[in-house]
């Protein structure tokens, strides 16, 4: 780091690991995935040709129906113009597209369903070709009536796949793919949306067991989304492993949001946001929601000016402390009781936004190219992207970390020397704001001189800085973050 940097920047480098107990959870693996079916390059094949008539549902159907009376089969999709909507496929059903398929949606349901009803098993939904993929879009909203869309919905099913498809929303409602109860060892990959709504996205995921995502590149809204809707669901999301997943001007990469669902393990590598509000949002849920663990690592945001998206915020709220003050044009705030649109567009606010859990550990953090009215925004740790949001504090408390204030006072003096020396040979953490994870000591009074007259206010403009009440375990070492709360 140039010498040059500002006091703000400088102390990054001296947070050091002072507990590292997510960061090493036991490696997630996928039990089961999809598996492809034995013979399956000799399962009867119908081919199927787009009609000039409007009859695409009843041509695949009666498909769907040949083969199913031979114990199940291939549909091979023709290129060329389907117009099509409320297909529930049976078990041992395999469509597959050749390139330039589309499928437009006609009526507001699902286009495809797995399951559902009924359980079914061996069922697959891929473009023979990744790189020209088959197309399906949803039906355009109209002016009074926000239209639901999915292109797939899975549930009460086994031994699943969606795999080489584009997507094209229409900002409708519901999630593109959605895997809800019963959904189990399944593969979601290579998927690529545009066109979301800020509410929804490309895939969420409700609840289901062994799954596999890879290769999910999603405009609009949240590109891989861990919540529930209900809060009774029996079973949540267990062992999920996903990886690859990519944001463009959207709310985020990835949410974890559990509600009242007890779920099990998540591990999910490489995740980039390009010009969306997070790269990684995660929440404790409304209710009792729980993981057993969620790791995500390798986690990247490149900064946009304009065209994340993100709920409208209300003045007196702590989230538009994310913005700086010179972005804040950009961005529109309300003031009770009336409020405009609920979503709205603006600057990307950093890489990660985490509420305190200690079933989350997020690693290997990287910004590029967020600006430098960023740094020290209240927090936020921005050359790192990481905000602790709502943690042990009212709305309007901002926490505020500045090494060496020992006494919190807002500023780095000799009253913080001398509670280093009033504190020599106590154990590590013993001060607040005290994160070197060593014995008090040198290493303390070292950084107390080095940051004499080192105020918030060379951060946050502000003529008082109001002391936290409950300290806040934040373990940094180079890139890497872990963010832990006790289990309540």
């Amino acid at each position: 780091m140039d010498e040059q940097t500002s006091d703000c920047e400088t102390w990054f480098p001296r947070l050091v690991i002072f507990f590292l107990a997510a960061l090493f959870a036991n490696p997630i693996t996928v039990l089961a995935d999809y598996e492809t079916p034995a013979g399956f390059d000799n399962l009867p094949t119908v081919s199927l040709s787009a009609s000039s008539s409007g009859d695409d549902l009843t041509n695949f159907n009666d498909a769907m129906a040949s083969l199913s009376s031979q114990g199940g089969g291939i549909i091979l999709m023709e290129a060329g113009d389907y117009q099509m909507s409320g297909i529930d496929l049976e078990s041992n059903i395999h469509v597959r597209m050749k390139a330039g398929v589309t499928i437009q949606q006609t009526t507001a349901t699902n286009v495809f369903t797995i399951g559902n009803r009924t359980t079914a098993t061996n069922v697959s939904i891929a473009g023979v070709s990744d790189s020209d993929r088959p197309l399906i879009r949803a039906l355009q909203p109209t002016a009074a009536n926000e239209s639901d869309f999915r292109a797939v919905k899975v549930a009460n099913a086994q031994n699943f796949m969606v795999s080489n498809l584009n997507i094209r929303d229409e900002q409708t409602r519901f999630s593109t793919i959605n895997s809800a109860e019963g959904s189990n060892e399944g593969t979601i990959e290579n998927i690529k949306m545009t066109g979301a709504g800020p509410g929804w996205g490309l895939y969420q995921v409700q609840s289901g067991q062994n799954i596999l995502v890879r290769n999910l590149d999603g405009e609009g809204g949240f590109t891989l989304r861990l919540e529930q809707d209900n809060d009774d669901l029996p079973v949540g999301i267990q062992n999920l492993v996903a990886e690859n997943i990519i944001s463009r001007n959207g709310r985020a990469a990835v949410l974890v949001a559990p509600k009242s669902t007890t779920n099990g393990t998540v591990d999910i590598t490489n995740v980039r946001s390009f010009g969306s509000q997070w790269a990684v949002l995660s929440t404790d849920g409304k209710g009792d929601g729980v993981f057993e663990q969620v790791n995500i690592s390798n986690v990247a945001a490149t900064f946009g000016s304009d065209d994340a998206q993100f709920r409208t915020f209300r003045q007196d709220g702590n989230v538009i402390d994310f913005v700086p003050n010179n972005l804040r044009g950009n961005v529109e705030a309300y003031d009770l009781p009336s409020k405009p649109e609920k979503f709205q567009t603006g600057p990307s606010m950093g890489v990660v936004s985490a509420e305190l859990a200690d079933w989350v550990s997020i690693t290997d953090v990287e910004p590029a190219s967020f600006p430098e009215s960023f740094e020290c925004q209240p927090d936020v740790i921005n050359q790192f992207g990481v905000s602790l949001i709502r943690a042990q504090r009212s709305a309007n408390t901002p926490l505020v970390i500045l090494p060496g204030d020992y006494n919190t006072d807002g500023v780095v003096d000799t009253a913080d020397l001398q509670l280093v020396e009033n504190n020599l040979g106590n154990p590590a953490g013993s001060m607040f704001n005290d994160f070197l994870g060593t014995t008090i000591g040198d290493a303390q009074r070292q950084l107390v001189l080095q940051r004499l007259g080192a105020t918030t206010h060379n951060c946050l403009g502000a003529s008082s800085v109001p002391e936290p009440s409950t300290a806040i375990l934040l373990v940094m070492s180079g890139l890497v973050v872990a963010i832990k709360r006790r289990r309540i």
